[in-house]
């Protein structure tokens, strides 16, 4: 099985959809006569890697199938279910099998096996007692959350098959029980049972975002090179349940890039700025970021290069930096803290804002006026956020309210 391209295949699926994987060492080897992959395995591999947009690894030997299969399973943490086999009982094994390989690698009608005589082959060290007793240890533990992962994976990948449609978004008490899954802590060291993979993470906070009106978490001025550096960001943002506008995805055919661009930094929380030597030369992230600071907006400048302070815009240059760019593990804990920080205030501003410049763009309707429990509310967080060092309420904000 570590030999095989097509076992590799579905581990490699498993791995990307971050599913429990459950290893059973029967015969671990790290070292096998190496031998070509056929053409047509090779294939059957490159596609794959190709499909789900993995960085191909030019697989093309058993050997080379055994060090990679090894690489996703680890070398560690496995249920034992050894067997002693001597290179005689490997051969007729091996003999045994070639003649039900196409069935098991194409997965076709499994009935066959009903009435298969399965040989023993060696001496066996672990009793098939024993590992189906440790076996069924495993799989009840976490067992609620290993679910849970399923279905959940289940939504968003037809989400994702169905062009990201809003319809397909959680909802209701479905979507705060899948945000408190995605933000479960698992503490004294224990490890997740299963990872949720990034298509899931971002499913989750896109139903966030949906459920709260489009009003996003933060808005990610970047240049078109610094693409890498915002996706790994997003990614990190998006396993803590934070709503990211996206560029690629917000921006849809028919509208009007600039007028959505300005409305998804009106409709953010907090401005990240990416700071690189092409973003700080940029006139489109010139331009976001003097839009994001006439409106007072929340601003943090994230280094995902070296840059002489001197280059920054003036915006920019008294403001507290994150340095992506020298430490990014230490940075992303700096990030969320900051981005959890006054999180309310910060949303309430978003909220706000939002609906005064509706109501100055509609000429002051006053049926867009607050009133009763929302004006009241409007009214607390304007006196709190006046007793504030920075960010204070706008002047549009205290006409409107």
């Amino acid at each position: 099985a570590l030999c095989s391209p097509y076992c590799l295949i579905e581990i490699e699926y498993a791995r990307l959809l971050g599913k429990r994987v459950i290893p059973i060492n029967q015969m671990v080897i790290f070292k096998v006569e190496e031998r070509d992959l056929s053409e047509t395995d090779q294939l059957v591999l490159r596609n794959f890697y190709f499909s789900h947009g993995i960085s191909d690894p030019q697989i093309k030997t058993n050997q080379q199938v055994l060090e990679r299969s090894l690489n996703i399973i680890g070398r560690t943490d496995w249920l034992d279910g050894k067997e002693i086999l001597s290179d005689e009982a490997c051969n007729k094994l091996a003999a045994w099998a070639n003649s039900y390989e196409n069935h098991w690698h194409r997965h076709e009608d499994p009935s066959y096996l009903q009435n298969l005589e399965l040989p023993q082959f060696g001496e066996s060290l672990d009793s098939l007692g024993s590992v189906i007793e440790r076996l069924f240890l495993v799989f009840n533990r976490h067992q609620k959350y290993v679910k849970q992962h399923t279905v959940l994976l289940n939504q968003a990948l037809s989400w994702s098959r169905n062009h990201r449609s809003p319809r397909d978004l959680l909802v209701g008490k479905e979507r705060e029980e899948s945000e408190r899954w995605l933000l479960l802590d698992f503490k004294d060291g224990e490890q997740p049972p299963c990872i949720p993979p990034l298509l899931l993470c971002e499913f989750i906070s896109e139903s966030k975002r949906n459920a709260l009106n489009l009003f996003s978490d933060v808005f990610i001025c970047h240049s078109s090179q610094d693409i890498a550096w915002t996706h790994q960001i997003s990614a990190a943002l998006f396993r803590q349940a934070i709503t990211i506008w996206q560029r690629e995805k917000d921006v849809q055919g028919g509208m009007s890039a600039i007028g959505a661009i300005q409305n998804g930094i009106i409709q953010a929380n907090t401005i990240l700025f990416l700071v690189s030597s092409a973003s700080i030369h940029e006139m489109q992230c010139l331009q976001e970021l003097q839009f994001a600071a006439n409106y007072d907006k929340r601003i943090i400048p994230v280094f995902c290069e070296k840059v002489n302070v001197d280059d920054l815009p003036d915006v920019l240059k008294n403001m507290q930096l994150i340095d992506f760019y020298g430490n990014s593990i230490k940075a992303t804990g700096q990030l969320l803290a900051t981005l959890a920080k006054d999180h309310d205030y910060f949303y309430k501003y978003t909220v706000f804002l939002a609906a005064a410049l509706k109501w100055q763009g509609q000429n002051k309707n006053q049926g867009l006026l607050l009133r009763g429990f929302n004006l009241e509310n409007a009214e607390l967080w304007l006196t709190q956020g006046q007793q504030r060092i920075d960010y204070k309420p706008i002047a549009l904000h205290h006409s409107f309210i």
